[in-house]
């Protein structure tokens, strides 16, 4: 977390980058630390893929009996994204992901939702977890949030 903090700070810093444009992408894993960065950093607009919903959930997916147990929570999507406010979310996940259930999205968006994030969800049909960047839907669709999200006015 400290060094996606510390590559946002740089970023923003830097003389031809308008820091008021700029967004966050985090894909499985690192969708986590998105996440973590979005809720302490004015990022424009978030977009995570293939992302799960908490580190003891994905344990269990996996490990049944011992997964949650074995895993402590830490940097949960679910919660992170409630430090989101006003900033548009939005999410991709493949149908077919077995690494990260799809249910995860479902569980990103509704927590979301709840917290009044202006969270979207994108649904890839066909798509697995390491596969998902193949499919043209994904592309259109990451490409067009932050084309709309983080377009500025002439």
């Amino acid at each position: 977390r400290i060094d996606a903090l510390a590559a946002y700070d740089a970023l923003a810093a830097r003389a031809d980058v308008d820091a008021s444009r700029i967004g966050i992408y985090g894909v499985s894993l690192g969708a986590s630390f998105a996440l973590a960065v979005a809720g302490e950093r004015d990022a424009a607009a978030v977009c995570t893929v293939s992302a799960f919903s908490s580190w003891a959930g994905v344990a269990g997916d996996h490990a049944p009996l011992l997964g949650p147990l074995l895993i402590p929570s830490g940097l949960d999507g679910q919660t992170l994204v409630e430090k989101l406010g006003t900033r548009p979310y939005l999410i991709v996940h493949g149908d077919l992901d077995t690494i990260v259930p799809p249910r995860h999205a479902e569980r990103l968006l509704a927590a979301a939702r709840a917290a009044g994030v202006a969270a979207e969800r994108v649904n890839v049909a066909g798509a697995g977890h390491n596969d998902i960047a193949d499919f043209e839907a994904s592309r259109e669709a990451i490409g067009d949030f932050f084309g709309r999200t983080l377009h500025s006015s002439p």
